[in-house]
């Protein structure tokens, strides 16, 4: 059974309690945290369980920052905290508690510097200090949703992408209740993203859920060419599960069912898991020329669009990361794509291309697209053939890595 508890709701001990005992461990095991902050779904009330006979497990993550001071190396300080959330993360396993625990270290100065983008919306919005003398949530400066940078939605948009494709290659592996997790994710931020261009964006589920109807006429009158209905009733679909409600168990022919094609009403597989991929291309598509003023009707097209978003220091920066990373660095090929990629865009954009094209080319899996992809991914790991799952999976790795 999966349901959605707040937090501070009456009765919502598992999710508080789970909250709590992290809070506890993280002060106790972690005292150069001067706060707590709880953020994500759990801050919104929003957090996703799934009862199992084992004991409970998160299908969302538990996510907090932990404030560090100014001076503090923040790369040994995230080596520190992965470690602890590991462990955090089997205590509460062993209480019965299966959840993924991110511990992710802000320096004190950043609450101050934060400027209009999705995540400080939503820590203002939502989060939660869970200990500390300073109220550091406090220190925020204030900003409305209509400042967020459309370039937040297209962003949140390109990682849903390079993550469907990292679906659709493990999802055998998964759960079906997890693979259902991860669908009504894409449609949830794909809704996400649309809001942030119509100018209605809204922080919670529950508040863009109200306001479906207003982002459906936006779409049909400015937005994307999309099946507006369809979409409609995929991100509803996708809102009921999120939440835990009992109409999205309608739609599951065998709830019991080890897969999800399988456990699925044909219409349902037909309109929820059929439709995504192009959903996510078309609305892509349109974001980019939303963004930079030119229509975009093939890669090249795109990768031209996109270097209106792409600076010189931000290029420089996204190279020099690659440049550092020791195993990288003694890979001579890197230098060669670099030099040949660089002027195109940052290793980030550039993936986020090359997601797109995979994600149109799932059907197709035509060869010169296919060669395309390979000649512009930043990084080849090891040997790689133009074979779509072969490319699929090297995307998947640089998505992951940069």
């Amino acid at each position: 059974m999966v349901h959605s508890e707040r937090p501070d709701a009456p009765g919502s001990d598992t999710v508080s309690g789970a909250i709590a005992e992290v809070a506890r461990l993280v002060r106790r095991e972690y005292p150069a945290a001067r706060a707590l902050i709880l953020t994500g779904s759990a801050a919104r009330g929003e957090a996703t369980l799934l009862r199992t006979p084992s004991g409970i497990r998160w299908l969302s993550d538990l996510e907090l920052l932990a404030v560090v001071a100014n001076s503090a190396d923040l790369q040994r300080e995230v080596q520190t905290l992965n470690s602890l959330s590991a462990r955090i993360g089997r205590s509460l396993q062993q209480a019965g508690v299966q959840v993924s625990v991110e511990l992710t270290p802000a320096p004190e100065r950043y609450f101050s510097s934060v400027r209009p983008h999705l995540f400080g919306y939503e820590l203002l919005a939502h989060g939660k200090q869970l200990y500390g003398a300073e109220d550091y949530l406090a220190r925020i400066p204030r900003f409305g949703a209509n400042q967020i940078p459309k370039e937040d939605g297209w962003r949140l948009l390109s990682n849903r992408m390079a993550e469907w494709l990292d679906f659709t290659r493990r999802s055998r592996s998964m759960p079906p209740d997890e693979q259902l997790y991860i669908l009504a994710k894409q449609y949830l931020d794909l809704a996400t993203s649309l809001s942030i261009f119509s100018g209605d964006y809204a922080a919670s589920c529950r508040e863009r859920a109200q306001q479906l109807a207003s982002l459906a006429r936006w779409i049909s009158s400015e937005g994307p060419e999309l099946a507006v209905d369809r979409f409609v009733e995929a991100v509803r679909f996708a809102t009921d599960f999120k939440l835990g409600g009992e109409a999205a168990r309608g739609w599951f022919r065998d709830p019991g069912s080890a897969d999800l094609r399988s456990g699925l009403e044909e219409p349902a597989w037909a309109r929820l898991l059929e439709d995504l991929p192009m959903m996510l291309v078309t609305a892509w598509r349109w974001e980019i020329r939303a963004l930079c003023g030119r229509t975009v009707s093939a890669p090249a097209d795109t990768v031209g669009a996109l270097r209106r978003l792409c600076g010189w220091r931000q290029k420089l920066r996204g190279w020099a990361t690659l440049v550092l990373r020791p195993h990288l660095r003694s890979d001579g090929a890197l230098f060669s794509r670099m030099g040949r990629l660089f002027p195109l865009g940052t290793p980030r954009t550039l993936v986020c291309v090359c997601a797109q094209q995979l994600l149109e080319q799932s059907r197709k899996r035509e060869p010169q697209a296919l060669a395309w992809v390979k000649r512009h991914l930043p990084v080849i790991y090891g040997q790689c053939s133009h074979d779509w799952d072969a490319l699929a999976g090297q995307c998947v790795r640089n998505w992951q890595q940069f």
